[in-house]
This record gives C-alpha cells, structure tokens and sequence, in this order.
C-alpha cells in the first residue's frame, strides 16, 4: 500500500493541505487499500483521509487511516472519511477488508444526507471515529450501535 501525508519514518505528520486520496467527477469503480497484507495504505495528517464525491460503487478497505506506523493517534485535521454520494463501500465482512480509522478532529467517517445505499461494514475505530449522518435534525451519530440502518446506508461495527 501507499503512505500518504507521513514524512519516510512513517511517524510524523507531513500532509498534503487537502485530502489524502479524492474521489471526485464521476470516476467509479475505484478500490483504495484492500484485504491483503500490502494492499492497504497508511494516510494521516491531511486535511481528511478520503473524499468521496460525484462518485459511485468504490471500495475502501484495508487502509490505517489517522494510524502512524507505530500505531499512535495522528489523525487527519477533519474527517477520516468523508462521502458525498452513494453506493460506497468501506469496509467489508472477510478478514482484512475492514479499515482502522482513528483520532481524527471531528468523527471518523462523515455521510451526507443526500448520500444512500453505502455500506460501513467491520471497520476498527477509536478516539474519535464516530460515525455522523447530516441528518436534517442535526448530526445521528452512531457511536452507541453495533448495527444500523439509516436513510438506506447499512452500519456494523467491530471495536
């Protein structure tokens, strides 16, 4: 995997003003990290891990995201994740699909509210990687649930 927004010791916090990896202009069809043991990438101290906007049916799996190499919270300064449109996929049910999303500024994954059919499955969290819809009554945060279904977008947790 790739190593985006660390200097080469994979312990300091670099980042690149922006997101770490952007999604964006219909592009689809497009897989970050993966289940295998080198496929996943490490990105911390942007302004947010990934973006996902205008873009559909991508896959997001295996990355360490806000994670220094030694496992200590760096976070990205808003998001970890953050998705505009629908039908994404972060996370998955076999071994190794799940991300590692941690100590981010805000919450680990934002969904818009006009965002449907994505599903959040098997992902670690801590610090805060919160889950948060902008609902139209404010913010639904999902820490409290193991599963759920919201505006058509599935959530299972691991801790």
């Amino acid at each position: 995997g790739n190593v985006i927004g660390l200097d080469i010791t994979g312990r300091r916090a670099i980042g690149n003003g922006d997101a770490g990896v952007l999604l964006s202009n219909e592009s689809s069809l497009n897989v970050i990290g993966g289940p295998g043991q080198y496929e996943g990438n490490t990105i911390t101290g942007n302004q947010s891990g990934i973006i996902i906007t205008q873009s559909t049916n991508n896959v997001v799996q295996g990355n360490r995201i806000g994670l220094d190499f030694d496992n200590n919270f760096l976070g990205n300064a808003n998001w970890g994740i953050e998705i505009f449109t629908g039908s994404q996929m972060i996370g998955g049910t076999d071994p190794g699909e799940g991300n590692v999303i941690c100590g981010h500024k805000y919450n680990g994954i934002y969904i818009e509210s006009t965002s449907f059919h994505n599903a959040i499955r098997h992902n670690r969290r801590g610090g805060h990687a919160a889950i948060v819809l902008d609902a139209t009554d404010g913010r639904f945060d999902l820490r409290e649930f193991q599963r759920v279904l919201f505006n058509s977008n599935e959530f299972a947790f691991v801790d």
